[in-house]
């Protein structure tokens, strides 16, 4: 890992029946904005065709980095899907969410210094989910939605998730339903609300002009809102240049807000 980090703290969660395990990571002193800033990162059930993991980490890297302090937390989902994989549904997955979110948000050194421009990323589904969670909390001012998959598209035959051990699998039926009644287009902004769409042009996976779509309608609803799409870039950016381009507007975002 290359982010400077100088402390981690575990946090248990309950959502719903589920018990989510979720990690705080703090940048190094030196490096920490002050006051300090704060970035959920969710991505539940990764696309199969590219691991998205590696993207993550760069995006948490990326962020500790430039002092901001990234939660990431591992989603029942993976395990519920492997268990029970027709039964996992996506209201499942938006509780997890607003539950790791609300508790990360006001616990330990956060919940004493954290800066009002926090933010959400969400990733492939989670960006559906990160969506739809915007209706459940209050303090996030930033929201970046990397290969955002839309409620309109949630069926496409192109969404297969990876299982471990079980190689591709479509989305679970109840998931697929619930995804496609989330509501995702009727979010209202605060004051200074932002949100950036970030695709990567040659992704395969997710049609890179959803971010587009998702964009227009959140300026229309009244957010700053812009998207962006990542020259060489697949479904996990694993064009080094690409990842790196990805990443540094991706961080920009978070620190700073978007570029007109």
């Amino acid at each position: 890992m290359s982010g400077m980090i100088i402390s981690t703290e575990t946090l248990r969660i309950t959502a719903g029946d589920a018990a989510i395990a979720a990690t705080i990571r703090y940048p190094a002193e030196e490096t920490e904005l002050s006051p300090l800033r704060f970035v959920m990162i969710c991505d539940p059930l990764p696309l199969a065709g590219d691991s998205s993991e590696n993207l993550t980490e760069a995006i948490r890297d990326g962020l500790l980095d430039a002092g901001v302090a990234v939660a990431t937390y591992e989603s029942q989902g993976r395990e519920a899907i492997l268990d029970d994989f027709d039964a996992y549904s996506a209201a499942q997955s938006l509780s997890e969410a607003v539950a790791v979110w609300n508790a990360a948000s006001c616990t330990g050194a956060l919940g004493e210094s954290i800066d009002t421009r926090s933010c959400i990323i969400g990733i492939g589904i989670g960006a559906l989910i990160t969506q739809a969670a915007l209706h459940k909390i209050k303090t996030t001012h930033g929201v970046c939605l990397v290969n955002p998959v839309g409620a309109d598209s949630v069926s496409s035959a192109q969404l297969r998730i990876k299982v471990e051990d079980a190689g591709r699998r479509d989305l679970p039926t109840a998931f697929r339903n619930t995804a496609a009644k989330l509501d995702t287009k009727t979010i209202r902004p605060s004051t200074g609300d932002t949100m950036l769409c970030l695709a990567g042009a040659k992704d395969a996976i997710v049609n890179p002009a959803s971010g587009q779509t998702i964009a227009s309608t959140a300026r229309e609803s009244g957010w700053s809102a812009r998207s962006l799409l990542v020259v060489g870039g697949d479904h996990a950016f694993t064009d080094s240049a690409a990842r790196q381009a990805a990443v540094q507007e991706i961080v920009e975002f978070c620190t700073t807000g978007p570029r007109d």
